[in-house]
C-alpha cells in the first residue's frame, strides 16, 4: 500500500490548483486582448448600489456636491487593465456640500467614470456603458462625488451611485439620462421640479441631514 500523502504536499497542490483557477478566472486583459485581436469592442452593465434607495441616501454618501461643468476629459485603462475610464475635469460653479472647505469656486475636480474609447499600443478599445451614458461638455450638470472605495479603482473620485451622479440642468428641467432608462427611488422626490425648485430642495436636505447628523457632517464641512 503506498504511503499516505504528506499535509505539507497536499497542501502545495491545493494551493496550486487555487492559484491556477484563479487565474483562468481572471482572464486576459484589454490590452493582452487587443495585442491579440488588433483592437477590442466590448462593454459592461451596471446598477447603483442597492442600499442608496433615495435622494438623502444619494447625499449622505457623497463626499461632495457640487454644480459644475465638464471642461476636459481624458481616457485610459483602469489600474487592472480590464476597463476604459474616462477622467473628467469639472470646473466648480457652486458648491452644496464640501469637506475641510474643499472645494471652491474656480476649482477643478477630476472625476472618473467607466466607459470610453483609447488606443493602446495602436491599438484601439473601446468600452461600452448604456447604463451611463457619457457626460457633455460645457452643460451645467449637479455632481454628486465620492471618494472610491474600490480595489481595482477608476480613479480617487468616482460619481456616487455610478450613474445616479449626474443631473443635468437644462433651461427648466432637472433630468438624469441613467434614471430615465431605469427609473429609480432617487428621482421621487424630484419629479415636476423645475431647476431653481431642484437647487433650493438639495440645498434644504445639505442642510437637514447636516443638522440630523453634526457629528459626521461636522468633519465634512
Amino acid at each position: 500500500m503506498k504511503k499516505p500523502m504528506s499535509v505539507a504536499l497536499l497542501v502545495i497542490i491545493v494551493a496550486s490548483l487555487g492559484i491556477s483557477a484563479f487565474s483562468q478566472e481572471k482572464g486576459e486583459t484589454l490590452r493582452e486582448k487587443a495585442r491579440k485581436h488588433g483592437s477590442v469592442w466590448t462593454g459592461g452593465y451596471g446598477h447603483a448600489p442597492r442600499d442608496l434607495v433615495n435622494f438623502d441616501d444619494l447625499v449622505t454618501r457623497s463626499n461632495y456636491i457640487i454644480r459644475g461643468r465638464v471642461v476636459d476629459e481624458k481616457t485610459r485603462l483602469s489600474e487592472d487593465e480590464r476597463h476604459v475610464v474616462t477622467d473628467y475635469t469639472i470646473e466648480v460653479l457652486e458648491v452644496f456640500k464640501q469637506e475641510n472647505g474643499s472645494p471652491s469656486v474656480g476649482e477643478r475636480l477630476v472625476v472618473s467614470k467607466r466607459g470610453g474609447n483609447v488606443v493602446v499600443e495602436g491599438h484601439p478599445i473601446r468600452y461600452d456603458t448604456p447604463w451611463s451614458p457619457p457626460v457633455p461638455w460645457l452643460v451645467e450638470h449637479v455632481f454628486f462625488v465620492q471618494r472610491s472605495q474600490s480595489r481595482y479603482r477608476s480613479g480617487p473620485l468616482i460619481f456616487t451611485g455610478f450613474e445616479l451622479g449626474i443631473f443635468e440642468l437644462g433651461k427648466n428641467k432637472v433630468t438624469c439620462s441613467a434614471c430615465e432608462r431605469v427609473p429609480h427611488p432617487v428621482m421621487k422626490d424630484l419629479e415636476g421640479k423645475s431647476v431653481r425648485e431642484f437647487i433650493q430642495f438639495l440645498k434644504d436636505r445639505v442642510s437637514s441631514l447636516a443638522a440630523a447628523n453634526p457629528a459626521r457632517e461636522g468633519r465634512q464641512r
